[in-house]
């Protein structure tokens, strides 16, 4: 749904039409997509290990 919207320059409702879904349901990902993205895209902490 990112890609299509805002790499492809799609509407809502041409985003509908492509996914078989409503353009609400467009809309209620598009909100949701970039904080979901945030998450899978932090920075990963990696925990210390002491060397004895």
């Amino acid at each position: 749904m990112i890609v299509l919207r805002y790499y492809e320059g799609l509407s809502d409702p041409e985003i509908a039409e492509v996914l078989k879904c409503r353009p609400t349901t467009v809309r209620a990902y598009a909100r949701r997509a970039p904080a979901a993205l945030r998450v899978e895209l932090r920075p990963r902490t990696v925990p210390s290990v002491e060397v004895p």
